[in-house]
């Protein structure tokens, strides 16, 4: 029963051992590779899914009446007069 659990640890450590110095590098690439291309796709889905969000928005925001609240209207004004202030441009 000992010799069994010697000559199962040595076989043990030595695969371990093999796979470290032969096959865990070209292993990681491969894997390495598969990650790349499964998150560019992912990346490629969620850039449709916000393109078709903002499409979406955008002729929502075409068919109304009125795209802005009273009050964001005026914080846009004003918002954008301190930009003109700030960059010293005159538009009169």
């Amino acid at each position: 029963m000992k010799n069994f659990i010697k000559k199962s640890l040595i076989i043990g450590l030595t695969i371990i051992v093999v796979y470290n110095f032969t096959l865990k590098e070209p292993v990681n690439k491969i894997t390495e590779v598969l990650s790349l291309i499964d998150s560019s796709i992912e990346r490629k889905k969620i850039r449709n899914m916000l393109r078709k969000s903002i499409r979406d928005e955008i002729k929502a925001g075409i068919s109304k009446e009125r795209i802005f609240y009273d009050e964001d209207r005026i914080l846009i004004k004003k918002f954008i007069e301190k930009i003109i202030l700030e960059l010293n441009l005159d538009f009169n």
